[in-house]
């Protein structure tokens, strides 16, 4: 029961060492696109 709980705590531990790393990363920017909303045109579209 012991050795249970130590691995689920190790198990929580390392996935919120991994959350941070992955937030504290320079993030690459996606370019914006021009424009806006378009409606679409067709004949199956209303």
């Amino acid at each position: 029961m012991v050795s249970f709980l130590r691995r689920a705590l190790l198990a929580v531990v390392v996935g919120g060492l991994v959350t941070i790393v992955l937030r504290l990363r320079p993030s690459q920017d996606v370019p914006r696109r021009e424009g806006s909303w378009r409606e679409l045109a067709g004949p199956g579209l209303r």
